[in-house]
């Protein structure tokens, strides 16, 4: 299981893609998990205050149901998860790798990296 962005996109042969922003590049055709998405109004927030709201947020879901849903979701395949900024940059989805990898004992790691780098 991994994360990306949506610039690694064409490289992800062999995964499945799925998205978990709010949105998505038109020209980009994958899956999309939405529960895992940042709310508008996160969007418009400090990072600070975001990471808070978010881990709240995802508080409110079941780890496990949310792994079992992303497999069910990409089928027989191995996943990635997108969204839009670079590996070096802040992002919602290093949030999302760390918290299923703490409360799943899974391995989310960065597509490309041997360890998840988070901002």
């Amino acid at each position: 299981m991994y994360t990306s962005y949506y610039g690694n996109y064409r490289k992800l042969i062999g995964l499945n893609p799925i998205s978990i922003s709010r949105s998505k590049p038109k020209s980009i055709n994958c899956l999309e998990y939405k529960k895992l998405a940042p709310t508008y109004l996160m969007l418009s927030m400090n990072e600070d205050n975001y990471i808070q709201a978010f881990y709240e947020m995802l508080e409110k879901l079941d780890p496990y149901q949310v792994i079992n849903e992303l497999k069910e979701l990409a089928g027989s395949k191995p996943f990635v998860l997108l969204c839009y900024e670079k590996p070096n940059e802040f992002c919602h989805r290093h949030l999302v790798a760390d918290w299923l990898n703490t409360n799943c004992k899974t391995r989310i790691i960065e597509y490309g990296s041997d360890e998840l780098t988070l901002f």
